[in-house]
């Protein structure tokens, strides 16, 4: 049996030599012939005037990152364009080869990327970029890019944003009555499958769309895809929502401790706020500065509002302890003085012991005239006292509940007005991710 087998290929094999042989003549043949007269200077339909269709596909191999500071996102992506070239029209049995040495003998399209700040075309391990040139003249040029490109943000609702990242193309010498670029309709942007995670991002889809100029010579046909990426709350909601949180409950922890200790209360409001401040300035560290109001702007200067609160209302509480203290202190001094003016009087009462009728007229003119009884000032001045005291207290209680109820409206009050409205995809991730799978270069 194996002498058979080997008897049998040692037929075939030279056979099949030749076939492949006369395929590969044939198809030198095939593409010196369709280039002999070919210039690739002019672009097809130059003749009649037409306007080239150039059906476009953009493939995302990777998203490296989005920086907020310098306001752009770079891309691993493949770019396939393709067109109609009546005149590399041929009839064969067969298909020509995909291959990177005509691509610099065949009429290009001079796609540009408008808002990219940096491009390049892969060279490893050679050029990468293939032409693929079907029967009927279609023509289709493949290339891997990495782009980085321009992204206006905006972070009115950060870190609960939603950032659209568009990636413009257009022509750059042909104005749109000699050149029109689309979307190709089977996919028109795909994603390969778990190359879609960015950190600190999520990409829920694509949005496609026309961004045609009007221009002094013309129009110029341009396409926009716009990637949209929602923020991943996570790191801010440890690094920044329950530090911040646990910074305004703990300041609320000085209206249980004790009046007098004044020392504990003050360094706590003063920790408390100090903390607050390096929490915010790390959150902001990353972020371009703006001239409007961030969400979480909103948060911490509330935040503030509520450490600084806690300090101002021991200050207040402090400062009726104070009167309180002083105003005993007062008291025991009018009555040290007002027991040396009793032994004092009573010396006076004493000395002429007459008991005549204008002596105890004069006694009584003694005692109108004189000032309040003594023990009238304690006793007022304790109870003022006594009041200040207490209304230090009552405002401890007061704020106890009044600060955590007013700070749970903010929270509910926050969440609605930090929540921002999503736009609605052309294109769901899954969509993205499946349009791989209909690609199909020259069709």
């Amino acid at each position: 049996m194996s002498m058979f087998k080997r008897e049998t290929l040692a037929v075939e094999e030279p056979l099949l030599a030749e076939r492949n042989r006369e395929k590969e003549n044939a198809t030198i043949w095939l593409f010196d012939e369709l280039f002999r007269d070919y210039d690739q200077r002019i672009r097809p339909y130059f003749a009649t005037g037409r306007p080239i269709e150039i059906d476009v596909s953009l493939g995302i191999v990777s998203f490296e990152g989005i920086s907020e500071t310098h306001l752009d996102f770079t891309i691993n992506a493949y770019l396939i364009q393709c067109w109609t070239d009546p005149r590399l029209r041929y009839n064969a049995s067969f298909i020509l080869p995909p291959t990177s040495y005509y691509a610099n003998r065949v009429w290009l399209p001079d796609l540009i990327f408008m808002n990219a700040k940096l491009a390049e075309l892969h060279r490893v391990t050679l050029v990468n970029r293939v032409v693929e040139i079907n029967p009927d003249g279609t023509v289709c040029l493949t290339q891997r890019l990495r782009l980085t490109l321009a992204c206006g943000m905006d972070f009115t609702h950060f870190p609960t944003d939603e950032q659209r990242c568009p990636i413009d193309m257009e022509s750059f010498e042909y104005n749109s009555r000699f050149l029109h670029i689309k979307f190709s309709k089977e996919a028109p942007v795909f994603v390969f499958g778990g190359h879609s995670k960015i950190p600190h991002f999520t990409l829920r889809g694509a949005i496609l769309g026309n961004c045609d100029k009007k221009l002094a010579f013309g129009s110029i046909s341009c396409i926009r895809v716009e990637f949209l990426f929602q923020r991943q709350i996570g790191y801010y909601i440890l690094h920044a929502y329950i530090p911040s949180l646990t910074l305004v409950a703990l300041s609320w922890v000085s209206f249980w401790i004790d009046i007098r200790s004044a020392p504990a209360r003050v360094s706590l409001g003063i920790t408390t706020i100090l903390s607050m401040l390096t929490i915010s300035n790390g959150v902001k560290m990353d972020l371009p500065r703006v001239a409007y109001v961030k969400a979480i702007d909103i948060w911490f200067v509330v935040s503030y509002i509520y450490v600084i609160g806690a300090l101002l209302e021991y200050a207040v509480v402090h400062y009726l302890a104070v009167q309180s203290t002083h105003l005993v202190t007062t008291e025991r001094e009018k009555k040290e003085v007002s027991e040396r003016n009793d032994t004092k009087d009573g010396l006076i009462l004493y000395k002429k012991p007459t008991f005549n009728i204008n002596n105890y007229s004069m006694f009584h003119r003694k005692e109108e005239t004189s000032s309040p009884k003594p023990e009238l000032w304690a006793s007022s001045d304790k109870n003022l006292s006594n009041y200040k005291y207490v209304k230090g207290q009552k405002i401890d209680k007061i704020s106890r509940l009044c600060f955590p109820f007013s700070f749970i409206i903010f929270l509910a009050l926050y969440s609605y007005i930090s929540t921002p409205h999503l736009a609605v995809p052309d294109m769901t991730i899954q969509q993205l991710e499946d349009a791989v799978k209909l690609l199909r270069i020259g069709s």
